[in-house]
């Protein structure tokens, strides 16, 4: 009795492993020594007891995609009867669906490189000087290029500025001299 697997199922491209048992079913024991040989569409071979354990091997490398039917026969002598036995061999591509849409998160990362660029590039050109340094910067590349600038304000001399300092003065001065000299009557 030849025993082994009536359907085989692989992928193209794959090396498929036959292995068949022959079983003596008077003694039920291996059977060992036979010549075991298997025909197929794309060739013949003979299948090798390696480990003379009554278990014959034999492979098929890279396997053309398709339904194929696989012969094996058996002989040991002429006390032995053994059946034909055929085996299907089914080689389908297994179909894969596509994985998640991960396109939004490359266009996040886009997005997140491009604006960590664009501040670092803002905060070394400009930020990171105080405004008043920012200002006279932009003043004095205009003055460069021979464009007009803001009228600046007009910045009073030291003597008006204590000028106006002691008249805001006097009239608070006068009037606690006012106020106290009333009480005093």
């Amino acid at each position: 009795m030849i025993n082994i697997s009536s359907q085989i199922n692989a992928e193209p491209g794959d090396d498929v492993t036959l292995e068949v048992i022959l079983m003596d079913t008077y003694f039920g024991d291996t059977i060992k020594d036979a010549v075991v040989t298997y025909r197929w569409a794309y060739g013949q071979g003979e299948l090798l007891d390696l480990n003379n354990t009554g278990t014959y091997e034999g492979f098929l490398e890279n396997v053309p995609e398709g339904t194929y039917t696989i012969t094996i026969n058996a002989f040991k002598s002429d006390n032995y009867d053994f059946i034909t036995k055929e085996i299907t061999l089914i080689v389908t591509r297994t179909e894969t669906g596509p994985g998640p849409d991960l396109s939004w998160l490359v266009y996040i990362l886009i997005g997140a490189i491009i604006s960590l660029v664009g501040i670092f590039t803002l905060y070394q050109k400009t930020l990171k000087y105080p405004p008043t340094v920012r200002k006279s910067r932009k003043i004095r590349k205009k003055i460069r290029k021979g464009k007009k600038t803001k009228p600046v304000k007009d910045i009073a001399s030291r003597e008006d500025l204590i000028k106006a300092h002691i008249e805001s003065n006097v009239e608070t001065i006068s009037l606690k001299f006012c106020i106290w000299f009333s009480k005093a009557e």
